[in-house]
């Protein structure tokens, strides 16, 4: 920006001392505008390690996202905290909309929450666009005498040392099936995973009987597989896996906020107006892209979820998540 602003003024000086032309050169874009943006590399910030569903997500919309904006999108993966270590890192990159992120409410909603001195919080951000949402699932080996979640729940409830394949306590993906776990009077034995990979593993050898994760490609290829079934879901998954209920289809009361993994693309607090507009346009361009067919399948995502929505979105999880810590924080089990 500086660096066109000079231009402008040099162009100014030149004229008026030389009287050459009659014409003035164009002024330089006002503050906050960024009119030939983007003009070189982008780099998208995971902030987990490469590998995981996170980086797998990015990576599809990296794609799709560099052949929009017609620049080069790098992945930059970080490690560490749950995400905080990467979500830290890009609240202090320069707010110029060339370093962006991909991450869940995990990251940006619930760790802040629970460790208040993490150096950022959700208003460290601007967020460009809700990029996927997965849908909170309950599955079992397709040859389990469970079809049902409420199967799963009198189960439980004749024998609480049952074993579910869930997440780590600090997850987001944990606090939902714990809530469902209460507002059903049920209680069983979490077998903490920091990956959905981990829970699917879980179940597929026996060592889980059951798995609350949330849906995936890597899930639904098990399910079309034959080897895993799905019981119910936090919403419609009809798309990827047809005559699965949903929990309120199956009267289970289930998580306050959404059911589901939301994935959004943000960026360090302060981009210009016309980057962001940018950012946007390129988001929606890409919901219809072909390379990104198959994530389409497996979500819930709603179209209209964009713009000024994305923000209203993320602030009404962030306080159901925010609800479920006040009352229900930490997990029994």
């Amino acid at each position: 920006m500086q660096r066109m602003k000079l231009i402008g003024a040099l162009s100014i000086i030149s004229a008026a001392t030389l009287v050459l032309s009659a014409c003035s050169e164009p002024a330089a874009p006002p503050e906050g505008s960024v009119s030939d943006f983007p003009n070189k590399r982008i780099e998208l910030v995971v902030p987990f390690a490469a590998g995981g569903g996170t980086d797998a997500l990015a990576r599809l919309w990296g794609g799709c996202l560099s052949d929009e904006l017609g620049q080069t999108v790098t992945i930059v993966n970080y490690d560490g905290g749950a995400g905080a270590v990467g979500a830290l890192a890009l609240s202090k990159a320069k707010p110029d909309g060339y370093t962006v992120g991909v991450s869940t409410a995990t990251t940006m909603q619930a760790i802040p929450l629970l460790t208040p001195d993490v150096g950022y919080t959700p208003e460290s951000y601007d967020y460009l666009g809700l990029i996927g949402t997965a849908p909170d699932v309950i599955f079992t080996r397709a040859d389990s005498a469970y079809n049902t979640v409420q199967d799963v729940i009198d189960a439980a409830k004749a024998d609480p040392s049952m074993k579910v394949a869930g997440y780590v306590s600090t997850s987001s993906s944990r606090f939902r099936p714990e809530e469902l776990k209460i507002n059903n009077d049920v209680e069983w034995k979490t077998i903490p995973f920091p990956t959905a990979d981990g829970i699917t593993g879980a179940v597929l050898g026996g060592e889980a009987n059951v798995g609350a994760s949330y849906l995936s490609i890597p899930l639904v290829e098990q399910v079309k597989a034959g080897t895993l079934k799905i019981l119910g879901a936090g919403m419609d998954i009809s798309s990827a896996i047809p005559g699965v209920p949903t929990y309120e289809e199956e009267g289970i009361k289930a998580f306050s906020g959404p059911n589901a993994v939301n994935f959004y693309l943000h960026a360090p607090k302060g981009v210009p107006a016309d980057a962001v507009q940018v950012w946007g346009d390129a988001v929606e361009a890409c919901r219809s892209a072909e390379s990104l067919k198959g994530l389409v399948e497996v979500s819930a995502l709603p179209s209209e979820i964009t713009g000024q929505a994305v923000l209203d979105f993320a602030a009404s999880e962030s306080g159901a998540y925010k609800e479920y810590i006040q009352n229900y924080y930490p997990p029994k089990g």
